[in-house]
């Protein structure tokens, strides 16, 4: 029997699988399916009875941290307290903090929690800029925060770069072009790219930075320069 915090009600699940990777993750085969972290919900939310339960505590490592913006990327799986446990002797905090720390972050966002400065903070969501949805179908979505998205993909012919597949969202704002045409002023004016790591840079003819993409996934390209 499993039960959320509140102790009731208890469920029984037709099984119970424990994730830990996020790479080639598979999921059940037949749903109904529910991902489940701390368990740190009131009620039945985080529950599924008859059905199946994704435990995703195992999902919880850090990914990268900049320290310049204070931006973290982090699975599913973590804890708002072990996060607290590293940031805050570096000088850090996270801006909205329930009444307990043992939250995991995908329970977080789920749940759109909120702390005691709600008022001036607003809800954890506020503070996400971006996060990947894994359906129970396999199909994996991504969600942005902001005002609008641009995305898309690129490839190196004879050391030319050419975005390819290219798309944006244009329905989030009441001036949708002011972005759009932001970016084809910074694309008709650079010169230079670099390749290094989850980043691409495009430069102008004095080597300054215009702006930098940054992978939605797991890149595996080689760091070059043009």
């Amino acid at each position: 029997m499993t039960e959320s915090w509140g102790r009731y009600p208890q469920a029984r699940h037709a099984a119970e699988v424990r994730l830990h990777w996020r790479a080639g993750l598979t999921l059940p085969l037949v749903g109904p399916m529910l991902a489940y972290g701390q368990g740190r919900s009131y009620g039945d939310c985080c529950l599924n009875d008859g059905g199946k339960l994704l435990r995703t505590a195992g999902l919880d490592r850090f990914i990268s941290f900049d320290s310049a913006s204070g931006l973290l990327r982090c699975e599913a799986g973590l804890t708002l307290g072990e996060i607290l446990r590293l940031m805050v002797p570096r000088g850090f905090f996270l801006p909205v903090v329930p009444g307990t720390k043992h939250v995991s972050v995908g329970g977080a966002i789920a749940n759109d929690i909120h702390g005691k400065n709600h008022h001036r903070a607003g809800t954890f969501s506020r503070h996400v800029r971006r996060f990947e949805l894994l359906r129970s179908d396999g199909r994996r979505m991504r969600a942005f925060d902001g005002c609008n998205g641009i995305w898309g993909n690129y490839r190196i012919r004879d050391e030319q770069l050419q975005f390819i597949k290219v798309g944006r969202t244009d329905w989030t704002c009441s001036q949708p072009r002011e972005q759009r045409d932001a970016l084809m002023k910074l694309l008709a004016v650079s010169s230079r790219w670099s390749v290094f790591g989850q980043h691409l840079d495009l430069y102008n003819t004095r080597g300054q930075l215009l702006i930098r993409f940054e992978s939605m996934g797991e890149a595996n390209v080689r760091n070059r320069r043009n």
